[in-house]
């Protein structure tokens, strides 16, 4: 299940910091990034007690929980067409064409099966809102997937 897109600065591993839950998630990078590990001793040492930093982990976590609950909802709540629609605002930013070599992992991402979303793509192929090509898609109204995403983006 799709959790959530990450804009930097991202912070990876503070829940599990802060306690003794296993990690459960995977992290996939949709652009190029750069990762920068501080180590558990370090983190534990110098700032556990530090409050700038603890206010600063806190603002991330509280947004976690909030685009979290938003998340759970959209997967829950939105027919497949709104969490599809979101899905493509959310990886494409500026861009217009999605490579679509992985259909199953996005129906897998939006709770969905891979038949439902190939449905969902011929009604919005129907509808001149996406144009597919071999190995991709592409928007033609944005503003139609912008509204069909209802504003519930994945965060």
């Amino acid at each position: 299940m799709l959790l959530r897109f990450n804009n930097p600065l991202a912070i990876i591993g503070d829940i599990e910091f802060f306690t003794p839950c296993e990690v459960r998630n995977t992290v996939e990078f949709v652009y190029p990034s750069l990762l920068v590990a501080i180590s558990y001793k370090t983190l534990q040492e110098r700032y556990l007690n530090h409050p700038p930093f603890l206010q600063f982990i806190l603002q991330k976590i509280s947004h976690k929980l909030y685009t979290s609950s938003n998340s759970t909802s959209l997967n829950l709540l939105y027919p497949v067409e709104n969490r599809f629609a979101s899905y493509l605002l959310s990886t494409l930013s500026d861009e217009s064409e999605l490579h679509t070599g992985k259909l199953t992992e996005i129906a897998d991402l939006l709770r969905t099966s891979y038949r439902h979303l190939n449905r969902v793509i011929r009604d919005l192929r129907a509808a001149h809102i996406i144009e597919r090509k071999k190995g991709s898609l592409l928007i033609i109204d944005r503003d139609k997937i912008k509204q069909l995403a209802n504003g519930s983006i994945y965060e």
